[in-house]
């Protein structure tokens, strides 16, 4: 009953928009097409792509919806276990296997859950100089230094503050942040991929040093690894 009780649930979504609740938050659940809705996606929090579409498989569309938003959560649903693990190549955060499990469901809902609370609660304060503000650290693409200025790179804006890199690692520490040479520091969740001696990183390709290749390969690999585990 609980099984058919899920499948009825997000088959409803179909026809509008569903409310429901994981514990004591409240979702909002709606379809919407990749090849018609890829605009709309900033909207999201998280979105299930299924393997196979009829004209655009999921893996297709992760690439394009992770050029749009680099933050939304991705979860992949499919027949094939092993497909996981091309998903880590679009940083998707989990997979659903099919025919669709009650309780398997609810407990990737729980971490999609759990990891949308995290993001929320991490910030930090920036002084500007003109102004303070608070940025959440999952906005920021990756930090360099400039003399004796540090940038925030945001993807849409960039905030100068004066001080060190080494005064933003302390600030960041424990969120995931990684350095791939002496100037910058790379928040882990918006590297796409690495090619021969640069990493990608939103829309950017930053040079990874030979002296921090290694710490930063580990790095990206141990940040994949707790996602997947």
């Amino acid at each position: 009953r609980e099984e058919a009780a899920a499948v009825d649930a997000l088959s409803a979504c179909e026809d509008g928009v569903e409310i429901g609740h994981v514990g004591d938050d409240e979702v909002e659940c709606f379809q919407f097409s990749v090849a018609t809705g890829i605009h709309e996606i900033h909207h999201f929090d998280v979105i299930f792509l299924d393997v196979e579409m009829p004209h655009l498989d999921g893996m297709s569309a992760a690439e394009k919806i992770r050029e749009k938003d680099s933050q939304v959560l991705l979860v992949f649903v499919t027949n094939v276990a092993h497909y996981a693990v091309k998903g880590y190549a679009v940083q998707a955060l989990d997979y659903i296997l099919k025919p669709l499990n009650y309780m398997s469901f609810s407990a990737k809902m729980d971490r999609i859950v759990k990891t949308l609370q995290l993001r929320q609660e991490k910030s930090i304060l920036l002084n500007s100089g003109s102004s303070i503000r608070r940025i959440p650290v999952s906005q920021i693409l990756y930090v360099e230094v400039l003399r004796h200025q540090v940038v925030y790179h945001l993807a849409d804006e960039l905030i100068t503050v004066r001080g060190s890199l080494k005064e933003a690692e302390n600030l960041l520490e424990g969120c995931s942040f990684e350095k791939c040479n002496s100037c910058y520091l790379v928040n882990l969740r918006h590297v796409r991929g690495v090619r021969d001696d640069a990493v990608i990183v939103g829309q950017e390709e930053l040079q990874m040093s030979r002296a921090k290749k290694k710490d930063f390969m580990q790095a990206v690999a141990a940040y994949i690894s707790s996602y997947a585990g």
